[in-house]
């Protein structure tokens, strides 16, 4: 029961709207100029409801993927059973431009209900990114400028900057041109340049794409800890690994940079903290659930000022979460709640980077610097060469110790991007839609002339995946979601595939050049063979789905064949 609620009522919901708005379309263009419509349904298979208004029957089917418009004289083959003033109000009847935009409507209604979603978003506030960094690459533009985790951007070659879209926006229009960054830092202001460089990077689609960057982030390190030494201040306070730090001195904390002020600001007095300690539970359908407890600590002065080093903490992201006792890391002596320093020696920053140097150098000795229980320990580990499939379904050897480690960014900071001006809220709103529809548009482009990957498909698992999680985020991320398949909605109804809106956009632009239909012989033809190529991409779609999704989801989803 938890699945369904979970999942497959966000999914019913998300879809039967997108599908109701399409179908809209058709409806109601062909009431516009005049075409009788005899049903109006949502969904397929056994009807579940129908009730009938004026000529139209308006019906509900239990299976929820897709709907149709039943039109007076919609298929050739009906023509001759026609009489003279069901003609007059025959779809097949009348000019070819009516007809195409009837069968247009249903893919602008998808676009236009994403502009009207993301327009009531901006009325009432839309919650987006902010200006700030979370992460430095090693070695990147931003390092080699000497910008730092937790500055503010404020302006870039003087354009003010309220969003981490602007930045983003900004660097990429660069063209590799150096750019001058007006920062905020530790309450003072400064400017630095900033040389962009092309690296390769994925797009939303999972596509490989060349893009300008400067090597920056917007997920700042948690401020969630690990114990470095049992005989710590943070020990004998009751510290444990994994405790997010919520507050110093009633000074609340989110990041660990904003921990680490807090520390030093306390100075040498004692110090107040708030903290969460997470505990883990068997929930639905076996998966674990994180339940909080909420806690206070007090630590008692010390000799020295406070620091995350003076206390015995560590980010919890260099802390060994799970170590397997059969492969590298366990053979080698690593232990859970190890915290790792240094990789051949080199200092370590946070976890991405160990990943980075191991998973390069398969079958190589690797010294891992480490500290456990207040002790350091340098172990040799042998990373073993495992084969793996990336996003885009591509497999390659790479090198795997057998360990993980605990998770360690938070969610970037949030501002509140609004607009009580409607007119002001549906440009907004029309512009970002554009804009996501030029990306989709591109990625169809790539993905029909074999250069993109096909695992950057998705069909109803992924829908009601998508559906689910963006429902438990609350109403702005559901929202969202629901304008972001609407719009995909709109792209694929208009390939040129028969079956689809775009395919008998394509016949009507074939009639209008040949003066006449095209033959009813041809017509069935290329409809039979429309309705494979859609049953054969369906079925790769749902082998997608199954293969990227894990228990829950994709069990129930098998059970149902």
């Amino acid at each position: 029961m938890g699945f369904l609620i979970d999942y497959i009522l966000p999914f019913i919901v998300l879809l039967g709207a997108l599908i109701f708005f399409h179908e809209l379309g058709h409806f109601t263009l062909a009431k516009l100029f005049g075409v009788g419509v005899e049903r109006f349904n949502l969904g397929f298979g056994r009807r579940i409801f129908f009730r009938k208004w004026g000529e139209t029957e308006y019906g509900l089917s239990l299976i929820p993927f897709g709907g149709y418009v039943k039109m007076i004289g919609e298929h050739p083959d009906e023509a001759p059973d026609l009489t003279d003033e069901q003609k007059s109000r025959s779809f097949m009847h009348k000019p070819p431009w009516q007809r195409a935009l009837i069968v247009f409507c249903g893919p602008l209604a998808n676009w236009l209900l994403a502009v009207l979603i993301i327009g009531g978003i901006y009325m009432v506030g839309y919650p987006k990114p902010a200006p700030v960094i979370g992460r430095v690459y090693i070695d990147s533009a931003a390092a080699q400028a000497q910008l730092l985790p937790g500055d503010e951007i404020v302006a870039i070659d003087g354009s003010s900057i309220g969003l981490w879209d602007d930045v983003v926006n900004a660097v990429q229009g660069s063209q590799g041109s150096e750019l001058e960054f007006a920062i905020r830092r530790d309450g003072g202001e400064l400017s630095l340049p900033v040389q962009p460089r092309l690296t390769e990077g994925l797009d939303r689609f999972a596509n490989k794409t060349d893009i300008w960057s400067i090597g920056i982030d917007n997920f700042p390190l948690s401020s969630q800890v690990g114990l470095v030494g049992s005989e710590t201040p943070a020990a004998r306070a009751g510290f444990k690994t994994a405790d997010t730090i919520r507050s110093v001195n009633s000074n609340d904390v989110r990041t660990w940079r904003q921990f680490q002020s807090a520390l030093a600001a306390a100075g040498y007095g004692p110090i107040e903290l708030a903290i969460s300690r997470p505990s883990y539970t068997r929930g639905k359908g076996d998966e674990l659930e994180v339940v909080w407890q909420e806690l206070n600590l007090s630590v008692p002065a010390g000799g020295e000022a406070w620091s995350a080093q003076s206390l015995g903490v560590g980010q919890v992201g260099l802390f060994f979460y799970d170590v397997d006792p059969d492969k590298a890391a366990g053979q080698a002596g690593i232990e859970p709640g190890d915290q790792a320093v240094s990789i051949d020696g080199n200092p370590l920053s946070y976890s991405e980077q160990f990943i980075e140097y191991v998973q390069p150098r398969p079958d190589t000795p690797v010294v891992i610097g480490l500290i456990r229980d207040g002790v350091r320990l340098d172990l040799q580990v042998t990373a073993r060469s495992e084969q793996n499939q990336d996003i885009l379904g591509e497999i390659s050897s790479i090198g795997r110790i057998g360990a993980s480690f605990y998770g360690a960014r938070a969610l970037p900071e949030l501002r509140i991007d609004r607009t009580h001006n409607p007119f002001k809220a549906l440009y907004m709103a029309t512009v970002d839609t554009g804009r996501l529809t030029a990306e989709m548009g591109r990625f169809l482009v790539a993905l029909f002339s074999g250069q993109a990957n096909v695992h950057g498909l998705g069909g109803p698992i992924l829908i009601a995946k998508v559906a689910g999680d963006s429902a438990k985020q609350g109403p702005f991320t559901f929202l969202m979601m629901m304008a972001f398949i609407s719009i995909n909605l709109a792209l694929v109804n208009l390939l040129p595939l028969p079956v689809l809106d775009g395919g008998m956009l394509v016949l009507i632009g074939l009639e209008r050049v040949r003066g006449k239909p095209l033959p009813l012989r041809t017509l069935e033809w290329i409809g039979s063979i429309g309705f494979g190529m859609i049953i054969l991409l369906m079925m790769l779609i749902i082998f997608l789905d199954v293969s990227r999704f894990s228990l829950p989801i994709k069990n129930f989803f098998i059970g149902l064949f």
